[in-house]
């Protein structure tokens, strides 16, 4: 699909018996639409018209694969605003993560290489951000920061590890709601946390 500005869109129906998985797959085909839910996972509450400016879209584009996320399930509703007689959507993800393991299996390899940089790209920026206005390094408690080359692993050591660092992202989000329901009390400011899991192969170091 040519993706110019004010090119005219109309939704694909979307199957009523289409699984999660492959709703999933079937978003993170296009990259527009990887852009888009990953911006709406890293920052909802989000209106179209919000996404639009941050990634620098036409605002049919943006409206019409908002709207496909929304019929494929990969987001949400959670508020509307009447705004000069039109409604504005605000828009959360439904799930933080992007595909899961046997999706993975079923994406071509150009998907596959699109939904990589979707993850990978937010960590180094953020990174980049932290350095820039000194928010990392500035107090030694509030980072941490490790890489373990691990040069001799057996295969079942390689799942184990793996398996830690998904049991951390689960977590994660147990944190982070335990943290939510404490402020909701105490008022306290909230403090913005970029947090990461990376546990790949590689052929050599």
């Amino acid at each position: 699909m040519n993706e110019t500005a004010g090119q005219s869109m109309t939704a694909t129906p979307v199957p009523v018996a289409l699984s999660r998985g492959d709703a999933r797959i079937k978003a993170m085909s296009h990259p527009v639409r990887r852009r888009i839910l990953r911006h709406i996972r890293d920052t909802g509450p989000v209106a179209a018209v919000e996404v639009r400016h941050a990634l620098g879209l036409d605002m049919s584009m943006a409206s019409y694969h908002c709207r496909v996320l929304r019929e494929l399930k990969c987001v949400e509703v959670v508020r509307t605003e009447q705004v000069r007689g039109s409604t504005k959507h605000w828009l959360i993800a439904t799930e933080r993560h992007l595909v899961d393991d046997p999706e993975w299996e079923e994406l071509d390899p150009e998907a596959r290489e699109g939904v990589l940089a979707a993850v990978m790209q937010p960590v180094v920026d953020d990174f980049n951000s932290g350095i820039a206005d000194g928010t990392i390094g500035k107090v030694a408690s509030d980072f941490h920061m490790t890489r373990v080359p691990l040069k001799a692993l057996d295969a079942e050591g390689f799942a184990e590890l793996r398996d830690a660092h998904q049991r951390l992202y689960a977590e994660t989000s147990e944190i982070a709601r335990r943290a939510a329901e404490r402020m909701a009390d105490t008022g306290e400011k909230p403090i913005a946390v970029s947090s990461s899991q990376l546990c790949f192969r590689v052929e050599s170091f």
